[in-house]
């Protein structure tokens, strides 16, 4: 391993970790996500697993995806996340597991949600995730079961508003057994300019840190590619991503920059049945 590696990795674990457990989400989240600035709260796809659980209710075919976040280009920093959604008469079921890091430090997230259609133009998703962070430097391993809900309203053809609250039994106090989450409450839109234009908006109030701001542009010429773009704030994220979808298949690739720690490659995918 290469000394600047081994310098800077501690570092690095530590940062990544405050910034999953703030719920940046950013270990989360999938490239279609991370390349719209994260701005994902009212986006609908698979990974609203992980973005707004409401999203879920407007998923009609099962659909199985992964998605592969490798951040700053550091090995050790892998993050690998599995996807299902599975819809019913009553509703659509959610599961997600994520695996972050590596035998001296590594973080898992496993979750089940639910999603249904209050009317035709609200729904609402919840969901419980079993979060655990294991560090051998300390011998420890913390956990914790968090609960999430969020909606979903769509205004017009356009427009879709989605809030959502992560962790509304606030807890601050962590211990060897114990992992503390803060807070997070997010609102957001996605505004529709045209058939090929498409806008993203979000605000993250966490609790425990300053107000984040995110948003995102995506350009789709038809029905196969699309390009985005995207930027978020505290901490300064620009990102940029491609997309192809072919039938029942799609494929999305992004790119993370960090102001000082450096790029975030992203790899994802999904499969309608």
């Amino acid at each position: 391993m290469q000394l600047r590696h081994l310098i800077f990795i501690p570092a690095i674990i530590f940062f990544v970790s405050n910034e999953t457990y703030s719920q940046d989400f950013n270990l989360f989240q999938s490239s279609r996500s991370s390349a719209i600035g994260n701005a994902s709260v009212a986006l609908i796809d698979l990974w609203c697993i992980n973005n707004n659980q409401a999203g879920l209710a407007l998923i009609n075919h099962k659909t199985i995806g992964l998605t592969v976040n490798n951040k700053f280009l550091i090995s050790k920093l892998n993050n690998t996340s599995l996807g299902i959604a599975l819809p019913t008469n009553s509703g659509t079921f959610g599961f997600s597991a994520s695996f972050f890091g590596y035998s001296l430090y590594n973080e898992n997230k496993f979750s089940v949600g639910f999603g249904k259609k209050l009317s035709k133009k609200i729904s609402s998703g919840i969901q419980l995730n079993y979060f655990s962070a294991h560090s051998a430097s300390e011998n420890s391993r913390r956990m914790t079961l968090v609960g999430e809900a969020g909606f979903l309203f769509r205004i017009s053809n356009k427009l879709i508003i989605g809030t959502h609250l992560f962790n509304p039994t606030y807890n601050s106090k962590s211990n060897n057994t114990k992992l503390a989450l803060p807070t997070v409450l997010r609102i957001g839109f996605n505004y529709n300019f045209s058939e090929k234009v498409f806008s993203y908006l979000e605000v993250e109030k966490n609790i425990e840190s300053k107000n984040r701001f995110k948003s995102g542009l995506t350009y789709q010429p038809n029905n196969v590619i699309r390009l985005s773009a995207g930027i978020s704030t505290n901490p300064t994220l620009i990102a940029f991503g491609f997309g192809i979808a072919k039938e029942h298949l799609q494929f999305d690739i992004s790119f993370m920059q960090h102001q000082v720690l450096g790029t975030s490659p992203q790899f994802s995918m999904q499969y309608e049945f």
